[in-house]
């Protein structure tokens, strides 16, 4: 019996970029799971030097996706827009290409909203460990971001994505080749 491939799951995964040895872990770990794109930024609370660290270079992006979709038998290869200092008009013309999907960023702000599936997809943002800065938050709410609050504790940045990813996977499965080849 031929395998169908795994589809893409519809997230976009932003995250200011965080330490390099966290990157690493976590490009494998995305792949896995199957997210559409990757954006990685800079941020108010991220070290300029992190973004000119080899964790971003194309060799180490590909080996590490490619392990990634090699451990979960996945094809699809995410896309990754690295964009080293982010404004405002960078992420809308960003969200301007996907106006249906839903908008959530990661917080450790106890007054997020209730999960609930997205109905096309999903922009899910995740700050450096230091969180996103006051200023930033702002921006995200004026463009309409909702909180997803992962509680009160600091978390890595692999913690955190991967936390947020897991309780949007509780209401939004990760698509499967069965459920695709139903709706073909």
């Amino acid at each position: 019996m031929d395998e169908l491939p795994l589809p893409a799951w519809p997230v976009v995964v932003w995250m200011a970029m965080p330490r390099p040895k966290v990157a690493r872990r976590l490009w494998m770990h995305l792949a896995a799971l199957g997210v559409e794109e990757i954006w990685v930024t800079g941020g108010d609370g991220v070290e300029a030097s992190y973004l000119h660290s080899g964790a971003l270079s194309s060799d180490e992006l590909s080996r590490s996706l490619l392990e990634g979709l090699e451990q979960s038998g996945g094809t699809h290869l995410p896309r990754v827009v690295i964009e080293r200092r982010w404004s405002r008009e960078w992420l809308r013309t960003q969200l301007a290409q996907r106006p249906a999907y839903d908008r959530w960023v990661a917080d450790t702000d106890g007054k997020g909203s209730p999960v609930c599936a997205p109905q096309h997809g999903l922009i899910l943002a995740v700050g450096p460990e230091r969180g996103w800065s006051e200023r930033e938050r702002e921006w995200l709410r004026n463009l309409g971001f909702r909180t997803l609050c992962l509680g009160p504790r600091v978390l890595r940045t692999d913690a955190a994505c991967l936390m947020a990813l897991g309780l949007v996977s509780s209401v939004w499965p990760v698509p499967s080749a069965v459920a695709s080849a139903w709706q073909v």
